[in-house]
């Protein structure tokens, strides 16, 4: 399973991130790289603001994923843009 965490360093996002990774998946996080020694180094790291949804495009490019978790949508318009680019990365499977 890829998994995209958005955040990846707060106090859920790290223990989510951790579990992921013990389970075998396959895990990729994006955010501002503020605190990235934190996280292990068998994770793919994209390195940008969520808030600048162009920049996020540049950095995570044609990348699909099983599953992406937001740990840093704070209110409707944050859930939202997240959505409505996210939308399009989750793989479906049949």
């Amino acid at each position: 399973m890829k998994i995209l965490i958005i955040g990846g360093t707060g106090v859920l996002s790290a223990d989510i991130l951790k579990k992921s990774i013990e389970c075998g998946y396959n895990v990729s996080v994006l955010n501002r790289g503020h605190y990235n020694s934190q996280i292990p180094q068998n994770v793919t790291i994209y390195k940008a603001n969520i808030r600048d949804i162009e920049e996020v495009k540049v950095k995570v490019g044609k990348e699909k994923f099983d599953v992406v978790i937001d740990f840093l949508s704070f209110n409707v318009k944050h859930l939202q843009t997240s959505f409505e680019y996210f939308f399009y990365k989750v793989t479906t499977k049949k």
